[in-house]
């Protein structure tokens, strides 16, 4: 069944799926709800609401796999590390439950993985001081975490859709190596947006841009919005653990490992590149859906290839380590990679957006 999902999301993505003409017909029609719903916040039916704190929008154009989560942990470090109160707001996408939520209080997760996301539980494990709340309701839920946690800034994770909440910075992350998948519209391709929204982003990163094919990608934005930063950036690894031991390691303790990798996001091959880079020797690569709930049988079974490969481990991602089933017996190491954003290009925008937050 798994490998069945998957080949029907590869055929949706790559457009040749039987059903894309009734694809096109919904896009049309979700395309045509888009920008009445512009109109109305243009013309002021529809009114966006300021929050008590300098607001930040992370997100993007695409469903999923451009590294959001990487970038909002980095600019709750920074501003933490300077002495800022800062909170941060997701949806939490695929919970259980309903309402606003409070995910951290700045101390660890006070929920389970179900409960709150994978993403915002992942962000409350790796940011102590910073109070996590998850709800539909933007602006609910930021008032909540300004109000309760005095926040002088809050960063909405995946809000670039969100019209409803003021923000002071938008900012924008580009897959460089697949922008656009099609270039259809939801569900007839992976764009939440057409590109003309381009233009309301105040800072634009294109991540995963290792190769020269950003150029080309710069001159198409630059016609949408000739006014917004670009960088260009990748994701590095950072450090590695043991999943189910608290203490982080250097990736070189990896190096040479014989592994079997595995990954349950948006954009797996982005990991599989990041993952050959830490120096580990990838005897295979297997990948599951977006989110997927982890079982102790997928273990097993991850285990067994493992086995068969020679591998001495199995390597993943922190936003995979935590849909793990906790109660699993180690009968081999699974090794947890940790990413951290690096700028290649744009250093100087990337340092002026900085001195604009603080």
């Amino acid at each position: 069944m798994n490998e069945l999902r998957r080949g029907l999301e590869e055929r949706w993505l790559q457009g040749t799926l039987p059903l894309r003409p009734f694809l096109r017909v919904a896009a049309v029609g979700y395309g045509r709800i888009l920008s009445v719903r512009r109109w109305l916040y243009s013309r002021g039916w529809l009114h966006r609401r300021r929050l008590p704190a300098t607001v930040v929008g992370v997100g993007n154009l695409t469903l999923g796999g451009t590294g959001k989560t990487v970038v909002v942990a980095h600019l709750a470090r920074w501003l933490t590390a300077r002495g800022f109160r800062v909170g941060i707001v997701s949806r939490g996408y695929r919970r259980r439950g309903g309402g606003i939520r409070i995910v951290s209080e700045g101390r660890g997760p006070l929920l389970h993985v179900d409960e709150s996301g994978d993403e915002p539980f992942l962000l409350a494990q790796t940011l102590p001081g910073v109070p996590v709340v998850v709800g539909t309701d933007r602006y609910e839920a930021g008032r909540l975490v300004a109000e309760r946690f005095q926040c002088q800034y809050l960063l909405l994770d995946d809000a670039f859709q969100n019209l409803a909440v003021a923000k002071d910075l938008e900012i924008l992350l580009v897959n460089a190596r697949d922008p656009w998948g099609t270039g259809g519209l939801f569900p007839a391709g992976v764009l939440r947006e057409p590109l003309s929204a381009l233009g309301r982003a105040d800072w634009i990163i294109l991540t995963r841009a290792e190769a020269g094919e950003a150029d080309g990608l710069k001159a198409l934005i630059r016609h949408y919005n000739p006014r917004a930063p670009i960088l260009r950036a990748t994701y590095e690894p950072s450090e590695v653990f043991v999943w189910g031991e608290p203490e982080s390691l250097p990736v070189g303790r990896i190096v040479g490992k014989r592994c079997l990798g595995f990954a349950g996001i948006a954009d797996p091959a982005s990991f599989e590149m990041v993952a050959q880079a830490s120096g580990a020797i990838l005897l295979g690569f297997q990948w599951f859906r977006d989110h997927h709930p982890y079982t102790t049988e997928d273990l097993e079974r991850l285990v067994a290839r493992a086995g068969a490969l020679g591998a001495e481990a199995l390597l993943t991602t922190e936003k995979d380590a935590v849909r793990l089933p906790p109660r699993y017996g180690l009968r081999m190491p699974v090794w947890v990679l940790r990413i951290r954003l690096e700028i290649l290009e744009g250093e100087t925008a990337w340092a002026d957006l900085f001195r604009r937050l603080a």
